[in-house]
């Protein structure tokens, strides 16, 4: 089954909302700023999690931050925050540039969450929860421990943004750390617009947790390559937030990439993976490209996350592990509507399926659209207008090893 990412004008509806929360393997919830049976606690409940809401600043004596959350997510040293979100409630918030080659949304953002004034509330008491979700109209001062916030508006993640900026800024200005550096107060922050224009609304998708300042610096680098060098084509740093946030939040264990090349996929994937523990196996048939993917994850110590395989893509899928809870389809599109079939027989039940570049005109994703929308053993797909596309498909049955 698909469907379009909003069928509203706003950047995300209720439904989007309910298939980020089953993609997210969620069990709890909470809302900021909704009520109890309104449109986004009807899509949470429906999406199978027990929901709390709170309809406006929370309380000392409200009961949301009952039981500390147990640090699960904490930051690692994976993930960064490209997009910096401007707009402090005065009603003029834009979203505004900055970062290492994510891709922007520049103009104003829609709704009234820019003329609330209410003060931003503190996300550690809702450390306890899995998916924390800021309705319009309502503002995050901190991200939960272990949560993965979803925002119906940037705005709303603003005072963070704002945070994190300055201390970004901080410790570039100070002593360097390591590839696995790492802090709780380092966020992630995804911008996903509705779709492809650069005026289009946006959501936002956020956890504790940042790529370490080696890894932007060498993703950076790697894209600077692709363009000097050959079109490579590296994954875009706001799809690979995306990916990232998916790991962590999803807690995959076994993750499989299908098209490696030099590894800017696989960084992002790999360091989502390394908190819950989880593995990469990745796939490249280019002998010029995986070495350097081999160099690019060793540097940044993500060798032991990474099994990476020389091949032709079919002969190597069948040796592949079964329970496969993350799939990413980076290689050649004319051969991912055939290879769905093997890859779908090595998932698990709940895995989730990512093609990238999915918006791009062609045979081969046309075939791929037409696979997806009709296969059996796919619940629901949609996609997300970050790197080209993001074609997200929900595995409802798959091997059960």
């Amino acid at each position: 089954m698909s469907t379009d990412i909003a069928p509203t004008n706003e950047a995300l509806s209720p439904h989007v909302l309910r298939l980020l929360a089953i993609i997210s393997r969620a069990r709890s919830s909470a809302i900021i700023g909704g009520t109890p049976g309104d449109e986004w606690h009807e899509a949470l409940s429906a999406a199978g999690l027990t929901v709390r809401t709170h309809g406006g600043p929370v309380g000392a004596g409200d009961g949301a931050g009952d039981g500390a959350g147990d640090g699960s997510a904490n930051g690692d040293g994976d993930g960064s925050i490209d997009g910096a979100l401007d707009g402090d409630g005065d009603g003029d918030g834009a979203l505004d540039g900055g970062g290492d080659g994510a891709g922007h949304i520049d103009g104003p953002l829609a709704g009234d969450v820019e003329r609330d004034e209410r003060p931003p509330i503190d996300g550690s008491r809702f450390d306890n929860v899995d998916l924390l979700f800021v309705a319009p109209g309502a503002r995050l001062a901190s991200l939960p421990a272990r949560a993965l916030a979803i925002a119906a508006y940037p705005a709303s993640l603003a005072a963070i943004a704002r945070s994190q900026k300055t201390e970004d800024t901080a410790a570039t200005s100070g002593a360097g750390g390591g590839a696995n550096s790492s802090s709780d107060d380092e966020v992630t922050i995804a911008l996903v617009p509705r779709g492809p224009s650069l005026d289009a609304p946006a959501f936002a998708m956020a956890m504790r947790g940042a790529l370490a300042p080696d890894a932007r610096a060498l993703l950076a680098s790697i894209h600077a390559d692709s363009r000097a060098d050959r079109p490579t084509e590296p994954l875009p740093d706001d799809a690979g937030q995306v990916l990232w946030l998916l790991a962590r939040s999803r807690r995959s264990r076994k993750a499989l990439e299908l098209g490696t090349g030099v590894g800017a996929a696989a960084i992002w994937l790999a360091s989502g993976l390394r908190k819950p523990g989880g593995m990469l196996v990745g796939i490249e048939r280019d002998a010029a490209r995986q070495p350097r993917a081999r160099r690019h994850l060793a540097r940044l110590g993500l060798a032991s996350v990474v099994d990476l395989r020389l091949g032709e893509t079919r002969k190597q899928l069948y040796k592949v592990p079964n329970g496969l809870d993350l799939v990413l389809l980076d290689h050649d599109t004319m051969d991912r509507a055939g290879d769905l079939e093997v890859v779908l027989e090595h998932c698990a039940p709940g895995a989730l399926v990512v093609a990238h570049g999915m918006h791009a005109d062609g045979s081969g994703h046309a075939r791929y659209r037409a696979i997806v929308a009709s296969h059996p053993a796919i619940a629901e797909e949609f996609t997300l207008a970050v790197g080209g596309g993001l074609s997200l498909s929900l595995v409802a049955r798959g091997s059960e090893r």
